[in-house]
């Protein structure tokens, strides 16, 4: 992943902790995703003509901002464009976007990005670019070895989408996925581009602005991030959640299959909190005169806290375990036997039956990500508002 102006996030992991200061250098450990072994177990080739074999879990993303001035628009929808042109399952991962400041410039901009994402989607699968954020791709030396299956057609593609790009408008609430892949048109004079191979779903993409009141503390970013980890436990539940600031990208379509390989590891990957990517910076000066990328920290200190026990939380850029974020023990620290749930949910997590019951689904990891009821269900939309007050 990465940021405008910015950061970029690749990958760390392993639950926090608070060692002796002195202790960080001296043990460092870099680890490195196996992904081949990952889509070997759990992502198997998909039969010719057949569904979906992908047995993959669930994966939740929060975006959070604030003010569309200090946050730019246009980095912001970049992030969201690079999240749902990551190379995931459709019906598998979700994005849920705080916009904390309740800004129309925001809810309008989505809803554009959404429409140009059924183009910029399609061309990411097709021709399978690096990296999925429009502007840094467009923006970056072409001089990549071409990883795609249409060589011929690229070069066209390419300008026509750049084209769409610098137009940008839209419309939009995206419907959810389905289990069966849908294919797009072939070129025609009304669609130049072909994109009868590729699948056209899109991922579920939530918007979400919270209420307030005057003289009331809401906690910020953490607050706004409380109300997204109760409105998606409704929604998909999905068992891992990805927090992502919004001048972040993702430079690398397959981080949430890198990060997973160390949650869904046999010997440690149950007792994993979460998994830390480390931040890279665009713009730089070569020289980094003015160290802002930052490498004392992420490519020194973090690898020794690697060593001990895992880095700590930045802040973004990072996959947790749901349940974690629930206040459950991992369970290298329970008795044969034991659950993982929580003791008193109610004290812990209010008088919401549908959220605490989400609990239960999220802790076992049993739920898929299934489309949700119709948002005209009042008792739905009655749960929604309840969870997230």
């Amino acid at each position: 992943m990465v940021g405008h102006g910015g950061r970029r996030l690749l990958v760390r992991r392993q639950l926090a902790a608070e060692p002796g200061v002195q202790a960080q250098p001296h043990v460092p450990i870099r680890r490195v995703p196996n992904l081949a072994l990952l889509n070997q177990h759990v992502d198997p080739p998909t039969p010719s003509g057949g569904g979906s074999s992908s047995q993959l879990p669930g994966v939740d993303v929060f975006i959070n901002t604030v003010d569309p001035v200090d946050g730019p628009v246009l980095c912001t929808m970049n992030s969201v464009l690079s999240i749902l042109a990551t190379d995931y399952p459709v019906d598998r991962h979700a994005t849920y976007f705080s916009d904390d400041g309740g800004s129309l410039v925001h809810y309008e901009a989505l809803l554009e990005t959404a429409r140009f994402a059924a183009l910029w989607t399609q061309f990411c699968r097709k021709h399978r670019v690096e990296p999925r954020a429009p502007e840094s791709y467009f923006a970056a030396k072409a001089d990549a070895p071409y990883a795609g299956d249409a060589p011929g057609e690229f070069v066209g593609d390419r300008r026509r989408v750049r084209q769409e790009y610098e137009e940008f408008k839209a419309r939009v609430i995206l419907n959810h996925p389905g289990d069966e892949p849908q294919l797009g048109t072939p070129a025609s004079s009304s669609s130049p581009l072909n994109f009868s191979a590729v699948d056209v779903r899109l991922p579920m993409l939530v918007y979400n602005a919270r209420e307030k009141c005057p003289g009331y503390d809401h906690q910020k970013k953490a607050g706004a991030m409380n109300v997204q980890l109760r409105v998606s436990a409704l929604l998909s539940n999905a068992p891992f959640i990805i927090n992502c600031d919004c001048d972040h990208y993702i430079n690398n379509s397959g981080a949430f299959r890198a990060a997973l390989c160390f949650m869904l590891d046999r010997r440690h990957g149950d007792d994993t909190a979460f998994v830390q990517f480390p931040q890279r910076f665009d713009d730089v000066n070569p020289t980094d005169r003015y160290c802002n990328h930052n490498r004392v920290f992420f490519d020194a200190t973090s690898l020794g806290l690697n060593g001990i026990q895992g880095p700590s939380y930045v802040g973004t850029g990072c996959m947790f375990r749901r349940v974690a974020l629930y206040g459950a023990d991992p369970p290298r620290w329970l008795p044969d036997g034991a659950s993982k749930l929580l003791d008193n949910p109610h004290r812990q997590l209010g008088n919401s039956m549908p959220f605490i019951n989400s609990v239960t689904l999220a802790a076992h990891q049993e739920r898929p990500l299934t489309p949700p009821a119709s948002l005209d269900d009042e008792r739905l939309v009655a749960d929604v508002k309840e969870s997230g007050s």
